[in-house]
């Protein structure tokens, strides 16, 4: 029999809505499974077991006295926060030996979405000093470690979360991204780590983060379980989400997608840059798409187009090249094609001749 924590974020989900598994049930194994393994993976700063427990028997309260389609999208998912993050009532390290440890007041944006959302909140989890560094270490408690290899580190800051997802404590967990936080330790630890656009997940953004850079994002297993956060994250009305929401869109064929690929380097004169030549390889062997060079608004720095379609700007070869001259690490062009030979994918009606 698949335990709970084997199974997908997703699936979980669908057991718990329809009541084959009860929220109790849930908190109770992932819980288990903290008190197991945490004191050697170090993922957990704070387990907050008892008021867990507490919170799932209430949401299981809430299943039992209404229609599972109208419990909310994540009921009785047991989650946990970066140690970043306010959790009503929690103490927030911010990994910091310095600090006043304090119960938080109130819960952040980010915990009161998804408890809105219907999460069930586990703990705190490892996190560097004021999520400052790439790994999960301090002077608070022991470090995140890698559970794919407990000497290694399962980077940061959301370090913790990764881990806790990669050794089976969560099924999935949110984290906070503002300079690779979620990719950095997602990228360590095998998952799949999200920094969603600025503006997508409003409730991520840091109140003390002057520069708006700092987003909530997914780390999961799979796309599928990324897209299900996704869907809890981000606000219906939110410009860019897909119709009936990610987790609906992520089977679906994606659109014609343009790249750009800068080939200059802003510090060229300093530090001479050229290209893999694996990489301009790898270029000219995609046989569905063509490039163009496109005009940029910075002189002298040239972007390659990859859509499938004619150029709409004009070749600009690095300053001092002769009139007319290609750019030195352009791909060779490839004649055109009649209509209806175009390489493209299939489905995609051919780009209309300039």
């Amino acid at each position: 029999m698949t335990e709970l924590h084997e199974l997908p974020a997703v699936a979980l989900r669908d057991l718990l809505r329809e009541g084959r598994v009860s929220a109790a049930e849930a908190a109770a194994h992932f819980l288990a499974r903290i008190e197991q393994q945490n004191p050697l993976l170090g993922a957990f700063i704070t387990v907050t077991a008892e008021q867990a427990m507490t919170d799932a028997r209430t949401a299981d309260s809430v299943r039992s006295s209404i229609p599972s389609g109208e419990l909310p999208m994540l009921h009785g998912m047991p989650l946990a926060f970066k140690d970043l993050t306010d959790v009503a009532g929690v103490v927030t390290t911010h990994g910091s030996a310095a600090l006043d440890h304090k119960p938080a007041p109130a819960d952040g944006p980010l915990v009161a979405l998804l408890r809105e959302a219907g999460v069930t909140p586990l703990g705190k989890t490892q996190v560097p000093e004021f999520g400052l560094t790439a790994y999960s270490e301090n002077r608070i408690a022991p470090p995140s470690r890698n559970p794919h290899a407990l000497s290694r580190s399962s980077g940061g800051s959301s370090g913790g979360s990764a881990a806790a997802v990669a050794a089976g404590l969560l099924p999935f967990a949110p984290g906070t991204d503002g300079g690779g936080s979620v990719r950095i330790p997602a990228a360590a630890c095998g998952l799949l780590g999200l920094k969603p656009g600025r503006g997508v997940v409003p409730a991520g953004e840091s109140v003390g983060d002057a520069a708006r850079l700092v987003v909530a994002g997914p780390i999961a297993r799979d796309s599928v379980d990324a897209a299900l956060m996704m869907d809890a994250l981000a606000a219906p009305d939110t410009a860019g989400r897909p119709a009936g929401g990610y987790l609906a869109a992520v089977g679906l064929e994606p659109p014609r997608l343009r790249i750009g690929i800068n080939l200059d380097s802003p510090w060229s004169g300093t530090f001479p840059f050229v290209p893999e030549q694996e990489a301009l390889d790898a270029l000219r062997a995609c046989p569905q798409r063509s490039f163009h060079p496109v005009r940029q608004p910075v002189p002298g720095r040239l972007h390659l187009g990859m859509d499938g379609s004619r150029g709409r700007g004009q070749d600009q070869p690095p300053p001092g090249s002769p009139a007319g001259a290609p750019h030195p690490h352009l791909p060779a062009p490839r004649p055109a094609a009649e209509p209806g030979q175009a390489r493209r994918v299939p489905g995609i009606p051919a780009p209309v001749p300039a």
